[in-house]
């Protein structure tokens, strides 16, 4: 501020507490990732299929629309993104449970000549906003009341952590450009298990009691 009594100066302002960002559950996952029947049409197993990707790669929506075909090795068990966030290429491995849902989707309802691998029925590329709404419906339709899709991205994140694994790993997987951002995971969602690691490897520790 600057007058003919104060001398300019700035104000800082207060930031925001973080606060714990809400999860998929664990008996919620296990509704979604039912496999679905033989008879379900298109919609449930494109669902069923975005819900395995999410869960197994931790990609944003934004990214999952714009896998192609071409961009899911099965021989060599990789799905490459081009799409990302910050503008580089990815190569992510597809676990075991992942490979066969993909595999499982193009056998009983993948279109036949689609260019991407989420499409709507008639072999289009999704939007995100498209995707969501597909989502929020197959969601509901297996009496699941949270619908945001960004939340798989949170919850594959804090069960990573959860299970025990490293912030760089992690790091990567996501493609986070700042590490505090993949931290935050591994702080709130670390394991109980990690306590006896972190203290034996506390340095005030080692001049005992």
């Amino acid at each position: 501020m600057e007058n003919d009594f104060l001398l300019p100066y700035k104000i800082k302002t207060i930031k925001q507490e973080k606060k714990l960002k809400p999860v998929y559950t664990e008996e919620e996952l296990k509704v979604l990732l039912r496999k679905p029947n033989f008879e379900d049409g298109f919609a449930e197993w494109r669902g069923w299929l975005v819900i395995n990707l999410l869960m197994g790669t931790g990609v944003r929506a934004g990214t999952a629309v714009r896998i192609k075909m071409t961009d899911v090795d099965l021989r060599a068990n990789r799905i490459y993104t081009r799409h990302n966030k910050n503008g580089e290429i990815y190569s992510l491995i597809m676990g075991k449970r992942l490979k066969k849902a993909i595999m499982s989707f193009l056998t009983q309802a993948a279109v036949e000549g689609a260019e991407y691998l989420i499409t709507s029925v008639s072999g289009e590329q999704m939007t995100t906003s498209g995707l969501y709404q597909a989502i929020e419906k197959y969601n509901i339709g297996r009496g699941v009341t949270k619908k945001s899709l960004h939340l798989f991205r949170h919850t594959f994140s804090s069960m990573w952590a959860k299970n025990g694994g490293d912030a760089i790993t992690l790091q990567n997987i996501l493609g986070h450009s700042d590490i505090r951002t993949t931290i935050g995971y591994i702080n709130l969602y670390a394991p109980a298990s990690e306590y006896s690691r972190l203290v034996k490897l506390n340095p005030l520790e080692k001049f005992g009691k």
